[in-house]
């Protein structure tokens, strides 16, 4: 299970792509998994799939976003957050950390809680249950 992160790490959730299909088709990206599973196992699984076929002898192939852009729960409140990114426990697993997930509970610090409230309060605006 991952860990903690801090704003200056990053995953798979932070960055902005420029891979078009002619120069990395997903084809390609699936058969690269198919030949590397076991290194991506070790590693980090689809983390490390992304970080090393999308990129070029320049680099990676991506701009991470500003921590606004992939805010994890347990870093606290921050109203510049513009995307919520639940990293662990999802909301609604909530009600069940204690008894099923009791795992990644570590990960419900900060304002998960008040977040998760606030994921149920739009869910049921939007109608989708």
């Amino acid at each position: 299970m991952a860990g903690l992160l801090e704003k200056d790490d990053h995953e798979n959730g932070d960055r902005l792509a420029h891979t078009g299909a002619k120069s990395h088709p997903l084809s390609e990206f699936r058969e690269y998994i198919r030949q590397n599973l076991a290194e991506l196992e070790r590693e980090s699984w689809d983390e490390a799939a992304y970080r090393w076929f999308y990129r070029d002898s320049n680099g990676p192939l991506w701009d991470r976003l500003r921590p606004e852009l992939n805010w994890k729960p347990y870093w606290g409140w921050n109203p510049q957050a513009r995307i919520i990114h639940f990293h662990g426990p999802k909301p609604y697993q909530r009600s069940c950390l204690d008894s099923v997930f009791p795992e990644p509970k570590y990960l419900t610090s900060g304002s998960y809680y008040e977040l998760c409230e606030q994921w149920s309060e739009l869910l049921a605006a939007a109608s989708i249950h």
